[in-house]
């Protein structure tokens, strides 16, 4: 039999058999779908399945593989689903068949529909986290558990399912039992998921997400037993619907998701998806571990629109402080490239701070720096984070006019309270803005309260700011440092603008640093300005030097600011010209000046003093200084002066007016101690007599002469000491004084002019000093009585003990040709004064009074409590002197006598005053006249004429002559006691005793007239 023989035979065979089978499938199909088997089926599918079935849904069918198929079905798929299927086929195995075994070898699900019980689900919430891995561990098992299902293949397959969560899905299930392998297919679309329908999804998302939209998706997954579950997600788009905001929705496009689950680890990966909303691209990758190896999520994104992301993330992510913190700083902006994250050994403690890890990059971003008022707008910059510390650098960015152009900023996460953080940033500043940014930095502070003085800022700085905020202090600590600063302002505290054009400034916590500041206070210049203010110390302010030309007529009302310094100045109005500062420190109490300590050095020129009556007092103002806390020095001062009224208050008004003017002052210096003040200088007159002085105190309103030099050409050569020590005498003197030095310094007329004209006369008075240091006196006129006239008004108090001398030397000589006292002229007189304590002597070797030569001893006795006056007086007229002329001068009358005399006397008195010493005159004198004649109203010849012994001659006409008239006479207490008067007239003769007082103008004198003529001549007359 060939070949070809055989497989004919064999063709045939398997046609023959094949034909009888299904001849016999279809013979035996009827017999078969009797209702007695399928009610025996239908009763043990209900006990394999729990399935109500009854057996007209039932139908058993052989081709293309016998098995049977179920309409109708109805089923509750758990408490809130309930499941309906059109048509399930159930397919067996024929093998197992064959071997009457009953084995499921495919089914198929036509048309199901899952339909969600709305009410039940809403009652039914739990805010219990489902366990994932346990519901798809259960329904893996369930499946595979499936009874009667063939354990080395069994097709699941889902056509045309709908449901209320989705239009359509068409699925395959195929599970291999025997290795417990299942490989599951889907394609979904029209998904719809309202979560608060979905208790377990709602818990999950915690209500964040309202309801998902997912047109299309495709799922590919296996399960078995080294793989827990494992495959692939694809969907066309997302849209997840928020609880807020309700405007906006995630919406992301081709999700591709591939994922695996074991039992001791889970990873997945997501492709980089476009997000719609908010705007980007995302991709993510999940591993996380059971065991000891770390677990991380890691999300990757581009081009992130940082707003839209701000906005979905919050609500979603509420409640967990490190994305709140996060999105806090960073408001808006997009982020270019981004690696966000969270890597832990312990999968529990996964999302917290410290495990989050942040690498990328923001551009025109909107960052807030914690606990501050400051927003920064347009920034750029990268960031990362590691160990629970956010570290941003900016490349760029601005505060409203403010450019940031980089810098540093770490935010430690970890702390959930105070997010403790450091940042430094460089910044080009526009200091408009810098009072009020520093205000909401420092609230509350006196760094703030004197910030809020200040308006109309405006300039450019570069500086570096640093912020820092710490656990162990609530306060945030700001430091600022700016440097090439251009600014101009106003400052409450300072009436005048104030200009900085460079140097720098350093704010380290309550301590302000300025380095080398060079700037303006109105027109004043301000140089090197080094400063500390320190706004807690017991000292805050430290200006450790500064150089400045100051322009004082805009300065002076700055004078008003410092308590008390209006009324140091007297009757000063204002003051003009430029203060050039060298150098300036000063350190104490900012708001105190009482309390500074200064050092100063400089100069003015060009300066003037204004008083009360707006007129340039003193003008063309220089002078050098160096002030210390405890000195002020003034040297090389020159000025002129132009009005002395501002001296009124202490200087009488008739002395000031007296005085011309302007006077020069040169070569001044002024030194001013604790203790101790020292005034000297030169003063130029318009006579040009030059006076130098020195003076001192302990007090500026204590200050007095010491030292007076006065040059007038040859004139006047004059030195005068001023002695304060009460051991000492007032004055000393030595060189030449002239009078018309003097003259020539007074308006004439004027009340001092007339003063020394009333003492000198109109010619000079010189002192002088020789070579021995004695002084003289030398003058035409000498009027003593104006300067004993102001001693008479001086107080009648006396200090104890000796009065102070005038003068050092010890002897004065006196050469005067008129000299004036009490009213009477004494002329070419001649005298020494002796001076010596406790007595001082007066010698007049020389005088005449009324042509009457006299000489005396003064003496002045201090010692003791009362002091002793005593006058020696000699008279002395050897030659025979005109009595006419010394009578007239002394009455002040015309001369009732008139002849040659000589009188020779001795008066001697003490007393405790000069007028009192008048009256306690003691001695004698004898007066001799010739030759003469007694004129009308004399007593005598009054007398005489009643008893007319003269004849014809009338007595009181013409008077009587006499040939001699001789009188003795004792002085007892200035009364002239008459001893013996003889008269040798020309027709008598007169003898007289008595006495006469001349002070008290009182007299008591007897006449003897001898010899009488005849008694005719007496009866006659």
């Amino acid at each position: 039999m060939n070949k070809k023989h055989i497989l004919r035979i064999a063709v045939f065979f398997s046609v023959t058999v094949t034909a009888c089978a299904v001849a016999l499938f279809f013979a035996i199909t009827p017999l078969i779908n009797t209702e007695q088997v399928k009610g025996r089926l239908t009763k043990s599918l209900q006990d394999k399945t729990g399935i109500d079935i009854r057996f007209n849904q039932l139908a058993f069918t052989f081709t293309p593989l016998p098995g049977f198929s179920i309409t109708d079905i109805s089923a509750r798929f758990d408490q809130t689903h309930q499941v309906t299927v059109n048509k399930a086929l159930v397919e067996l195995n024929p093998v197992q068949l064959l071997k009457l075994n009953t084995v499921v070898r495919r089914i198929t699900l036509q048309s199901p529909q899952l339909i969600g019980n709305k009410t039940v689900a809403g009652e039914s919430k739990s805010t219990a986290p489902p366990d994932f891995a346990a519901s798809v561990q259960n329904g893996f098992n369930r499946l595979l558990e499936l009874p009667l299902a063939d354990t080395d293949h069994l097709d699941i397959i889902v056509t045309n399912a709908r449901s209320n969560y989705f239009n359509s899905m068409d699925c395959r299930v195929l599970m291999t039992g025997r290795t417990r392998a299942v490989n599951i297919k889907a394609q979904i679309s029209g998904l719809r998921l309202e979560t608060h329908h979905i208790p377990t999804l709602e818990s999950a998302l915690k209500g964040r997400i309202t309801s998902l939209n997912v047109p299309h998706l495709a799922v590919d997954c296996r399960h078995d037993e080294n793989t827990f579950l494992a495959g692939t997600l694809k969907i066309t788009s997302l849209q997840a619907y928020l609880e807020t905001p309700k405007d906006h929705c995630i919406d992301a496009r081709e999700l591709d998701l591939k994922f695996a689950l074991s039992k001791y680890r889970m990873t997945a990966h997501l492709a980089p998806l476009e997000l719609i909303y908010p705007k980007g691209r995302v991709g993510m990758d999940v591993s996380l571990s059971t065991g000891q190896e770390a677990s991380i999520i890691k999300f990757t994104g581009e081009h992130i629109d940082i707003s839209q992301a701000r906005q979905v993330c919050l609500p979603l992510l509420n409640g967990l402080q490190t994305p709140q913190t996060l999105f806090d700083i960073l408001r808006a902006g997009a982020v270019p490239k981004i690696t966000v994250g969270f890597k832990s050994k312990d999968r529990r403690h996964l999302f917290e701070a410290e495990n989050l890890f942040i690498n990328g990059c923001a551009e025109s971003a909107t960052v807030k720096i914690p606990h501050v008022p400051v927003m920064v707008h347009n920034a750029s910059g990268c960031a990362e984070m590691n160990d629970g510390v956010l570290s941003i650098h900016p490349k760029g960015g601005h505060v409203a006019k403010t450019v940031i152009t980089g810098g540093d900023l770490d935010i430690n996460l970890i702390d959930q309270h105070t997010v403790p953080f450091s940042g430094k940033f460089p910044l080009k500043v526009d200091l408009a803005e810098l009072p009020a940014t520093l205000i909401s930095l420092l609230p509350d502070t006196a760094l703030a309260r004197e910030m809020s003085k200040i308006s109309g800022l405006k300039g450019r700085a570069d500086a570096i700011l640093e912020l820092n905020q710490t656990q162990a202090h609530k306060d945030l600590d700001v430091k600022v440092e700016a440097k090439n600063i251009q600014a101009q302002g106003n400052y409450q505290r300072m009436p005048l603008p104030i200009t900085i054009d460079d140097g720098s400034f350093l704010l380290d916590e309550h301590k302000i640093v300025l380095k080398n500041i060079s700037g303006a206070i109105g027109n004043s210049r301000l140089s090197d300005l080094n400063a500390v203010f320190d706004t807690t110390g017991p000292v805050p302010m430290n200006i450790k030097n500064m150089a400045a030309n100051i322009v004082l007529e805009q300065v002076a009302p700055l004078v008003d600011l410092f308590p008390g310094a209006r009324k140091k100045l007297g009757p000063v109005k204002t003051f003009s010209g430029i203060m050039d500062i060298k150098n300036l420190r000063i350190k104490g109490p900012m708001f105190a000046p009482g309390l500074w300590q200064v050092h100063m050095t400089g100069r003015v020129k060009r300066g003037n003093v204004i008083f009360s009556n707006r007129t340039k007092s003193i003008s063309d103002i220089f002078c050098k200084f160096n002030a210390t806390p405890s000195t002020i020095k003034l040297s090389e001062i020159a000025c002129n002066i132009q009005e002395v009224t501002w001296l009124e208050k202490n200087i009488s008004q008739d002395y000031t007016q007296s005085i011309v003017l302007p006077l020069a002052l040169t070569r001044g210096q002024f030194v001013k101690q604790p203790e101790t003040c020292m005034f000297q200088g030169q003063l130029l007159t318009i006579s040009g007599a030059k006076i130098s002085f020195t003076a001192g105190g302990p007090a500026m309103n204590k200050i007095t002469i010491s030292k007076l030099q006065i040059l007038d050409e040859e004139r006047t050569q004059a030195d005068v000491i001023f002695y304060k020590q009460p051991d000492m005498p007032k004055i000393n003197f030595s060189g030449k004084l002239d009078t018309t030095t003097l003259e020539n310094m007074l308006h004439p007329d004027s009340h001092l002019y007339r003063k020394l004209r009333a003492v000198t006369g109109e010619n000079a008075l010189i002192i002088s000093t020789d070579k021995t240091s004695n002084i003289t006196i030398t003058a035409d006129t000498l009027n003593i009585d104006p300067i004993f006239s102001r001693k008479k008004t001086a107080s009648p108090y006396r200090s104890p003990g000796p009065p102070r001398p005038l003068i050092e030397q010890k002897e004065i000589f006196f050469n005067v040709n008129t000299l004036g006292y009490d009213q009477l002229v004494y002329q070419g007189v001649q005298a020494k004064v002796i001076l010596s304590q406790p007595t001082t002597n007066i010698h007049i070797t020389h005088a005449r009074l009324c042509d009457l030569d006299l000489s005396a001893r003064i003496t002045f006795n201090h010692a003791g409590e009362i002091p002793k006056i005593s006058t020696h007086i000699f008279l002395n007229t050897d030659q025979a002197k005109e009595v006419s002329l010394s009578i007239g001068c002394i009455t002040g009358s015309q001369s009732v006598i008139k002849g040659s005399y000589t009188l020779k006397g001795e008066l001697s008195g003490v007393a405790q005053t000069l007028p009192q010493v008048k009256s306690k005159q003691n001695g004698h004198f004898n007066f001799q006249a010739q030759s003469g004649r007694i004129f009308k109203a004399t007593l005598l010849s009054r007398v005489l004429s009643m008893l007319n012994i003269l004849g014809d001659t009338d007595l009181r006409q013409q008077g009587f002559g006499f040939k001699t008239f001789t009188a003795n006479a004792e002085v007892k207490e200035s009364v002239v006691h008459i001893k013996k008067a003889v008269i040798d007239a020309d027709n008598m003769a007169i003898i007289a005793e008595g006495w006469a007082d001349p002070l008290n103008d009182s007299l008591d004198i007897i006449f003897l007239v001898a010899p009488f003529k005849t008694i005719d001549t007496i009866i006659k007359h």
